[in-house]
């Protein structure tokens, strides 16, 4: 029974000394460099139930972790499309 009692404390001691050590990173606001809207042709009149109405304001920042990279920024990428049997 004391083996028992052991193993428990043990095991409550290490989920708390796991959930210590998890922490949330910190998060910083994403620089966004989005291309000007461009509208072209005749404008559909869209009814979709889940589609927002634009509200005029300028959207809130992305948050990412600190320290996150754009790693696609300046290098060239190539698709190529295949035809899938």
């Amino acid at each position: 029974m004391a083996s028992m009692k052991t193993t428990l404390s043990m095991i409550s001691l290490a989920l708390a000394a796991a959930a210590a050590c998890a922490q949330t990173p910190k998060l910083e606001p994403l620089p966004l460099s989005l291309p000007k809207p461009l509208f072209e042709g005749t404008p559909q009149n869209l009814k979709v139930p889940n589609l927002e109405k634009p509200t005029g304001k300028m959207r809130p920042a992305f948050l990412a972790p600190s320290g996150t990279l754009n790693v696609a920024r300046g290098n060239l990428f190539q698709a190529v499309l295949r035809r899938l049997r």
